[in-house]
Order: structure tokens, then sequence, then C-alpha cells
């Protein structure tokens, strides 16, 4: 058996700024004026990380339980109607047609590896139509380390398999799927549809890079004859 764990953003999807505006948002809600996250790369990062970092960036100390509390469900609320409104959602090349595919091997078992909060995971998900290939997950909601997510993601797979796990391969655009992928224990597939480009990536050492997932039968044969 072999698991797939996917990243979200910038992997699977664009939401062409919904997201970043969504956070704003509800971090304006907070602070008080809009652009909290200001030009900062978050690529790879945990939601509840970035909503702690940011908070504590403009005011000087740690947010609270029921400040990160609202944060979060401002976020969900905003993200709801932000990806309604953007005409700039996309899903990456190959991605449907590869997830297809992985529905129909019976040694395969597919999941999510994201930084996302499960919910905020689940709503992009259903806006791109692909929630029906993902099974389980490791999410975004409290851990404040990208490894966390991925192992939690790891044992998920384990109980949704119907026999033991090979093989995991991590899938991501960032530095931090690469990096906490290998220290996860993982096979790591870097693909440069993100906001890294293919130089960028191939200086952390993924097992495998790629520009996209156009050529997801290709890819789907060198990834399953890994060694």
């Amino acid at each position: 058996m072999r698991a797939y764990l996917f990243d979200i953003d910038g992997t699977i999807i664009s939401t062409g700024g919904a997201g970043m505006r969504s956070m704003d948002r509800a971090f304006e809600g907070l602070l008080g004026f809009f652009g909290a996250q200001g030009s900062s790369d978050y690529s790879g990062r945990i939601d509840h990380d970035i909503f702690c970092d940011v908070i504590h960036q403009h005011r000087g100390e740690n947010p609270t339980k029921d400040e990160l509390q609202f944060v979060k469900e401002k976020y969900i609320e905003f993200l709801k109607e932000e990806l309604k409104k953007t005409n700039a959602f996309k899903v990456m090349p190959g991605i449907p047609e590869w997830l297809a595919l992985l529905k129909e091997d019976t040694d395969a078992v597919v999941g999510l590896a994201t930084g996302n909060l499960e919910l905020a995971a689940k709503i992009k998900m259903d806006h791109a139509v692909l929630a029906e290939y993902f099974d389980f997950g490791g999410f975004g909601d409290s851990a404040r380390d990208r490894v966390i997510v991925i192992k939690d993601a790891m044992e998920k797979a384990r109980q949704t398999a119907p026999e033991p796990i090979k093989m995991f391969y991590v899938i991501g655009d960032s530095k931090n799927d690469i990096v906490s992928g290998r220290r996860a224990g993982a096979i790591t597939v870097a693909v440069a549809t993100g906001r890294a480009s293919v130089e960028e990536l191939v200086k952390h050492q993924p097992d495998y890079i790629f520009e996209d997932l156009s050529q997801y039968e290709d890819v789907h044969k060198i990834l399953i004859n890994h060694t």
C-alpha cells in the first residue's frame, strides 16, 4: 500500500487571493485595520501559526484563546464569501486526473497534509469539486509544526488502509513541505506550481521535483517505481 498526502494551496489549487483576503478581513476585526499580513510569504506555514505570528507582530504579545477563536471563525466566514466572489480560483494542472487515477488504484490511499484549518480545507476542496478524493488528513487547527501535521495524516492513513503502508509520499509546493515531509519519514514530491520555482525548491533536495503535474501518468509511474 502507498499513501499520497497532498498539500492544498499552491499544490492542488490557487484561491486567486481569496484566502489572503479572508485572513486580512479576519485580522481587521481584531486589530482594527486591513492588510495585517503585509507582503509576508506564508507558503507552507500552519494556519494556527500564521494567526499567532501576525497578531504577535502587531501587538507584541500572543493572542488569547478567545482572540484566536474569533479570528479563526471570522476567517472561515469570510473564506466562503471570498471564494464565491473570485474569478481567479483555479485547480492546478493534472490534479483532477491524477486524483481520479489514484482513486481507482486499490493499492493507494489519498489524504491531505495541509496547514489549513480542517474546515477551511473542506471549504476549498468543496469549491474545487475535489472533496470526494480525500478520505482523511492532517490539518493546521492547533499545531505549530508541520511535521506534526504530516505525522497525523500518516497515522490516519494507516487507520484507513486495509493493509500496512509501505510508502508515504508528501506532495507540496514549498520548502516546508519538503523539509517537514523528510523529517516525518516520507518521500518528498515537490511541484513548482506555487510561489517557489524549480530552482528554489531543488535547493531543499526533494526526492522528486516537477514543474507541475500535467504529466500525471508519468509522475504516477515514477513514484510507484520508487526504491
